[in-house]
């Protein structure tokens, strides 16, 4: 999975941060401000992460459905809010965010590996039925399924969370803070390895 996504630059937060960490509490407020943040974001990411049925042929080796959706973290540093999702067992998240397909085939672990960076080994390469067989297939979503895009999809709510949070913050340690007439956060869609929707 990618590392980045969404890192939303505020107008004057350098300020902020340093005005609220030479106060009192002022850097434990500013992260409870993120934290709120981050709670809405990871919630939403939860919500939208495939659990899976369960269904494999054998049920050799596979993790059980719902374990995608139990790796979702999320918390707030002074720095900001994050969410992740995935662990070192979740070796499908790229696939599941995604899409793409997953083959099995008789070639053993990783044989495919090299040709397999566009997602399309399986028809590029002319694979027989009788080599192995295709377990999962998720249509190409380069703006992701759940995690990728949750600033963009987000961004209307996270942008008055955001500026509510810094206000209230820097008004208990005495500080000026000017809320826009729209909150909402100005984001673009990103994409991943350049490809547009």
């Amino acid at each position: 999975m990618p590392v980045g996504g969404y890192s939303i630059e505020v107008s004057g937060l350098e300020e902020i941060k340093t005005g609220l960490k030479a106060s009192r509490g002022g850097a434990r407020d500013l992260r409870r401000a993120y934290g709120h943040v981050a709670e809405t974001a990871g919630h939403y990411v939860r919500r939208h992460v495939p659990v899976g049925s369960g269904s494999a042929k054998d049920g050799a080796g596979h993790l059980p459905p719902g374990h995608l959706r139990g790796t979702v973290r999320w918390g707030a540093t002074v720095n900001g809010p994050w969410v992740s999702a995935g662990d070192g067992e979740t070796t499908y998240l790229v696939l599941q965010e995604f899409g793409g397909t997953s083959f099995w085939h008789r070639g053993g672990r990783g044989a495919l590996r090299a040709a397999n960076r566009g997602h399309v080994a399986i028809e590029s390469l002319g694979i027989s039925k009788g080599g192995g067989h295709t377990v999962y297939k998720k249509p190409r979503n380069p703006l992701g399924y759940f995690i990728w895009n949750t600033g963009y999809r987000l961004r209307s709510q996270i942008g008055e969370q955001l500026h509510f949070g810094l206000g209230q913050a820097l008004r208990m340690h005495g500080l000026p803070y000017e809320m826009p007439a729209s909150p909402a956060l100005d984001l673009s869609p990103q994409t991943w390895n350049g490809r547009a929707a």
